[in-house]
């Protein structure tokens, strides 16, 4: 089961991908470029570049082959199969790709274990990449996790925080890695100094997104779920604290999500549950009346969605953007300063190996764990779980705010 959170993840993995992408394509230059005599530059650099377009067409006849061969492949007979792989319900065995390429990877590692063992003697270039594997891990949790937060937290929708996130911190990133990296050549920054300026400004960005979690707004009233069906506010969700008085004989489903917003300010799971009797109008336009559990002295109605959170909630959702804005620029300002360091204290020598293990150090002990452990302490907050049709357990639908953050 995929999260909530996963189409924003993956945009902004491709975003994250395109600039690694780039980097990685002018040190590869460098490297064919200072590892190869002059006069054969241009073969060896031609071999490169056709690998890097053979490679791609070799990743998607894979990925063709993968896609025709049926998901479960191995644990059912596939001569039963009803469908083919033009069927919308068709899903290929995409995890085989992942046994391929891990096998590759192993084989092209093995030369890597007859290289110089002096880096895991370096202190600094070991603690520097003990910190980068912390500070990866709190990168990935907040690009894969921050539209969900803010999209419990604030009330928006999860397309429109990933736009105000983009709008907020793409341009003070890039911004901050072309200042910092004019810093280094303006004022000839010497190592020392290049460390001392990654080391304070990393601990004051650390600290300004301490202030950006104290932007809260309080918890979706879901009568049954955060509030009582009078509209007192509980602590605990309980199960059975979704039926009422006025819905026990509706004979509703309580594992149902599509939530209504009461004109007394009260959401609803559904509008079985507001004990919604009519309705008029139809689509995102439908207004559910003679709603018996919406307490209000006129006409009881309900409408499709969660209830707004107000305009102070708005403004909450503001100043954590503006705070996330200057600490990105502050995170990407002492990166170049970083790297500076990371550079400087390998030998030239073995530039090209602690470069490539900082990174899979980084990549396999952060890139990896991080969404797991971080999406199971994100699971553990959750106050209502969706159900799938099969009956098993689906996305969540409403999380605590207060233990989210």
């Amino acid at each position: 089961m995929l999260p909530a959170s996963a189409a924003p993840a993956d945009f902004t993995c491709s975003k994250n991908n395109s600039i690694s992408r780039l980097f990685m394509e002018l040190g590869l230059f460098m490297e064919v470029y200072n590892n190869t005599v002059t006069l054969y530059f241009h073969l060896f650099l031609g071999f490169v570049q056709t690998g890097a377009v053979i490679g791609p067409l070799f990743g998607l006849s894979l990925a063709s082959f993968c896609a025709s061969v049926y998901v479960d492949t191995g644990s059912v007979n596939t001569d039963d199969l009803t469908i083919t792989p033009t069927d919308t319900r068709w899903v290929g065995a995409w995890w085989f790709g992942f046994l391929i390429c891990a096998g590759v990877n192993v084989l092209t590692a093995i030369p890597f274990f007859f290289l110089p063992k002096s880096l895991l003697c370096n202190p600094i270039y070991m603690l520097f990449i003990l910190i980068s594997i912390i500070q990866f891990n709190a990168f990935v949790n907040m690009f894969t996790f921050m539209p969900k937060y803010l999209e419990q937290q604030h009330g928006k929708s999860a397309s429109d925080i990933i736009f105000l996130i983009g709008i907020y911190n793409l341009p003070p990133i890039c911004i901050g890695y072309i200042a910092g990296g004019l810093i280094m050549k303006k004022f000839k920054i010497t190592v020392k100094q290049a460390a001392h300026i990654a080391c304070w400004l990393s601990l004051f960005e650390y600290l300004l997104h301490f202030l950006c979690f104290l932007m809260i707004c309080d918890n979706s009233s879901v009568a049954g779920i955060t509030t009582t069906y009078k509209g007192m506010q509980q602590d605990l969700y309980m199960g059975n604290a979704i039926l009422a008085d006025c819905n026990r004989d509706c004979n509703c489903p309580t594992k149902t999500w599509d939530p209504v917003c009461g004109n007394n300010g009260v959401s609803y799971m559904s509008a079985c549950l507001a004990g919604c009797e009519t309705s008029v109008g139809a689509g995102i336009n439908m207004v559910f009346q003679n709603c018996s559990c919406i307490l209000t002295s006129g006409n009881s109605s309900a409408v499709l969605g969660l209830c707004d959170k107000g305009h102070d909630c708005s403004m909450m959702l503001q100043y954590f953007l503006i705070l996330s804005a200057i600490g990105s620029f502050i995170y990407s300002l002492s990166a170049i300063p970083g790297y500076m360091v990371l550079l400087r204290c390998i030998k030239p020598e073995e530039k090209s190996l602690g470069v490539g293990l900082h990174t899979f150090c980084t990549r396999v002990f952060a890139g990896i764990p991080a969404p797991i452990y971080f999406g199971t302490l994100v699971d553990s907050t959750c106050l209502h779980w969706g159900t799938l049709k099969c009956g098993e357990s689906g996305a969540c639908r409403i999380y605590d705010s207060t233990n989210f953050r």
